[in-house]
């Protein structure tokens, strides 16, 4: 349970800032906790963005070059190819093993 009494907001000025002073009494478990805290408005006054941000996006991508999706499409060949061969030499390998069986058997 905690007890709030707060009275009359102080300000005053320094500088170009304007600060005011509550003054807060506070009754809580933590009574020796000081605290501390900052307007949010001053943060976003001095916003300025980093240079990382104001970077214009690039158009071209070294992806969409024809020079770059040409050699893509060179590879998907090379790979059909060489899939196609692997296939075909395991269709012969296994033909071959059903020939040499068929023939022992027929000698039986």
């Amino acid at each position: 349970m905690e007890v709030i009494q707060q009275r009359q907001a102080q300000s005053f000025c320094v500088g170009t800032r304007q600060i005011q002073l509550h003054e807060v009494q506070r009754r809580t478990i933590h009574d020796n906790r000081m605290r501390i805290q900052r307007n949010r408005d001053r943060a976003s006054t001095n916003y300025k963005p980093s240079p990382r941000s104001e970077r214009k996006p690039n158009n071209e991508s070294r992806w969409n070059h024809d020079e770059t999706k040409r050699k893509r499409r060179v590879a998907k060949y090379q790979l059909y190819e060489t899939q196609g061969k692997a296939k075909s030499s395991l269709k012969e390998g296994f033909r071959s093993i059903k020939v040499t069986y068929m023939k022992i058997v027929a000698n039986f």
